[in-house]
């Protein structure tokens, strides 16, 4: 019942929303020839390639077969929470507890309902962390540390903040099994053996001539930024307070203190939950400290690696409360989370950017001499996936330069010919690093240092329509007698 509520949820609706920009990049790289996939990879350097290279297994024929992949891996996750439970803890009741937790979880809901690594991340992680766990508690078979090595090469080849996985586990070593010298160094060659594709990647990357790695728009984090991302991915924040996230965070609260407390009181003797702390505390707070003083990289959906330790925590500070009152928690968050999704999915605002209801807008109003304009590449390929008349290309401009990981975009070419109006597509600028869905409302008049926001102020007294989606601002602008041509951004 749990792993069908479970895949019910990431499947709900699955293909009705739009791609947002993210996932454009996916849908490009789906569609592209191997070589030509494996060059965008490498030319935009975010991402590790591993959970792309499965996607292509499956036929890309619609939105809902891009984001199935995920979904499946979601519903993976699940059975896996169970499992690395039951196995761990030797505890049915608390297995099925767990995997009550993460099937109606929000945080992973929505990262199971998007084209991107993150579903597969958290198993691998959780993986890799069950088969550590089993090592340090005496399992110590060939079989034991194959799967080891291979969900941690896995787990690497999935996500760049997966290499923080033995930074946690090396604590215990540190701290607690000192004399566990040779365990240890078994425990260094496979880590050696399964950072070596994650190795050779980053080797192919330094070979790259114009790496992207485009991570400018994250901002500095503060102090309270790490309340959020508890919240985030325990109950959902949406940046407003709702009275059942309230409930849910508090009844969080009353099990993640003692879990935690607890975990660091007993670290000698319970191994399990001081390695849930420490996988909790190394990839936030490293995160912070690197944020602050070096370069920005706080963002909540890089920390999937650690919402094992998180859920978990949780779940064995409950066990420290009198029954009723753990259980009663437990049930809290569960409809929390619950409400949380139906109110989103109720509501819209699970969908980020609405690529589809603003190309109807424009296919609906459209007359001869109108013209788009578009801010980036990949905005233009998230329209075209929706607007299906490529005679719109002969009537389009671009701001800015060609964004990296979109070889095999359209491109648009000069000459172009002369338009009367321009339908002006301003995309949401403002990128949260907690919320998953829809972004803030954003004043597209607010001086910005975009080429969009500056085109647009300097004729708002031309504009004769705005329209207003999830994530895009549509305006139509009276262009006639002005050349408009594509340009370049210093």
């Amino acid at each position: 019942m749990i792993l069908l509520a479970g895949f019910g949820l990431r499947m709900w609706h699955l293909g009705e929303t739009s791609l947002w920009a993210d996932e454009v990049y996916s849908d490009l790289w789906m569609k592209a020839s191997f070589d030509d996939f494996m060059h965008m990879l490498q030319e935009d350097g975010v991402h590790v390639p591993l959970h792309y290279l499965l996607m292509r297994l499956f036929p890309v024929g619609s939105v809902m077969m891009l984001r199935f992949p995920s979904a499946l891996e979601g519903l993976l996750g699940i059975a896996v929470m169970i499992g690395l439970v039951q196995r761990v803890y030797g505890n049915q009741r608390l297995a099925l507890v767990a995997g009550a937790l993460l099937a109606f979880n929000p945080y992973h809901i929505w990262y199971s309902r998007m084209a991107r690594t993150y579903a597969l991340l958290f198993v691998f992680a959780a993986l890799a962390s069950l088969f550590f766990l089993q090592l340090v508690q005496g399992e110590r078979s060939r079989k034991t540390w194959f799967a080891f090595t291979l969900s941690s090469a896995a787990a690497y080849m999935t996500h760049y903040f997966a290499v923080l996985l033995p930074v946690a586990q090396y604590i215990l070593f540190a701290f607690v099994l000192k004399r566990k010298r040779r365990v240890f160094r078994q425990w260094l060659i496979a880590q050696v053996i399964a950072g070596l594709p994650f190795v050779l990647w980053i080797v192919s990357l330094a070979q790259q001539e114009s790496l992207a790695v485009y991570i400018s728009w994250i901002p500095r984090p503060g102090i309270g930024d790490v309340f959020l991302t508890v919240w985030n991915m325990t109950v959902d924040y949406e940046g407003v307070t709702r009275w059942y996230a309230v409930a849910g965070l508090i009844a969080v609260g009353v099990g993640l203190v003692p879990g935690l407390a607890g975990a660091l009181r007993e670290h000698q003797k319970n191994l399990v939950s001081f390695y849930w702390l420490w996988l909790m505390i190394i990839p936030v707070g490293l995160v912070f400290v690197f944020s602050v003083f070096v370069r920005p990289l706080y963002v909540d959906r890089y920390f999937m690696i650690l919402l094992p330790a998180l859920l978990l925590l949780v779940l064995t500070g409950w066990q420290r409360l009198p029954h009723q009152l753990g259980q009663l928690a437990a049930v809290i968050v569960v409809l929390a989370g619950a409400a949380a999704v139906w109110t989103a999915f109720d509501q819209g605002t699970f969908e980020r950017e609405a690529w589809r209801d603003m190309a109807d807008t424009i296919r609906q109003e459209h007359q001869p001499g109108d013209g788009v304009l578009m801010d980036t590449q990949i905005s233009l390929a998230a329209f075209l996936l929706y607007y299906d008349d490529r005679a719109i290309l002969n009537h389009t401009r671009l701001f800015g330069v060609p964004d990296a990981g979109t070889t095999g975009a359209p491109v648009l070419q000069e000459p172009q010919e002369p338009v009367t109006r321009m339908w002006t597509v301003y995309r949401n600028p403002i990128d949260d690093i907690h919320r998953e869905g829809v972004m803030p409302d954003f004043d597209p008049f607010d001086p910005r240092d975009t080429p969009i926001s500056h085109w647009l102020d300097e004729r708002r007294d031309r504009i004769l329509e705005q329209y207003a989606f999830n994530g895009v601002t549509l305006f139509l602008v009276d262009v006639s007698g002005e050349p408009v041509t594509s340009e370049v951004a210093p």
